[in-house]
This record gives structure tokens, C-alpha cells and sequence, in this order.
């Protein structure tokens, strides 16, 4: 009758015939890919890794702040823009479905079936071909 291997049995077999190493090697392989082997050196490595992780996380108050975002103000001119230019797009016979896409951004469609986007942008100085009152 044929007895059973345990599966450690198996994989240390298996990596003997696929790797053609011998059993001595295998066992340290297996011992090795199932953290049965203690390594030293590792585990070092593994703790300083560890202590310098948990040192970027302190970090310092001061770099805590230096890395904040800063919230976006609501921009009311700019919502108003936007809600008179969607208001005289959906006004418009030429235009179907008009929708609000984001809070700067409109997209409809004209009665032929193309479809358009305008997006509102705030700039800090005057855009390149904008002439104004001069």
C-alpha cells in the first residue's frame, strides 16, 4: 500500500526534479520559502526598516505643516459666470440637453447631433489674444 506525502514532502520533491538540486537543498529552499530558516541578517534589515518608518510618520509639527494642502475658496464670480452661460445655452433653440458637467464645465448637444463643451477658467493675468480696454 502506498502511503501519502505531506505537502511539504511533495514541494521539496517537486523542487528536486524541476530545479535538479539535491534534497539537502530542497529542504533549505522549502525551510527557507516557509519561514522556518531564522536569518539574522533579515531580520535586522526587516527591524531598521521598521524604526525608520515609524520615524517619517513623528516627523516634526513644522514639516506637518509644511506639507498641508489648502483648501480651494468657492470662487462666487466664477459660479456666476458659469450659471449665466448654462442659463443662456439652455436658453438657446440650437441646443439639446444641456447639462452641467462640473462645476465649470457645460456640455450639450445641437439639434444636428454634434456635441460641444465650455469650460469657464479663471486666469490671473489677461490670456494671450485678449484685448481688453485699452
Amino acid at each position: 500500500m502506498a502511503k501519502k506525502l505531506s505537502d511539504k514532502e511533495k514541494e521539496i520533491r517537486k523542487n528536486m526534479e524541476v530545479l535538479a538540486i539535491s534534497r539537502a537543498e530542497a529542504e533549505e529552499l522549502y525551510a527557507f520559502d516557509h519561514d522556518e530558516v531564522e536569518n539574522a541578517e533579515a531580520e535586522a534589515l526587516t527591524e531598521k526598516a521598521e524604526k525608520a518608518t515609524k520615524a517619517k510618520k513623528k516627523g516634526s509639527a513644522l514639516d506637518k505643516v509644511r506639507n498641508l494642502k489648502t483648501k480651494k475658496k468657492k470662487d462666487e464670480s466664477k459660479q456666476a459666470i458659469v450659471n449665466l452661460v448654462f442659463e443662456a445655452v439652455k436658453g438657446s433653440q440650437l441646443v439639446v440637453f444641456p447639462q452641467e458637467m462640473t462645476g465649470t464645465k457645460i456640455s450639450f448637444m445641437d439639434t444636428m447631433g454634434n456635441y460641444y463643451s465650455v469650460a469657464v477658467t479663471k486666469h490671473k493675468a489677461a490670456p494671450d489674444g485678449f484685448k481688453g480696454c485699452e
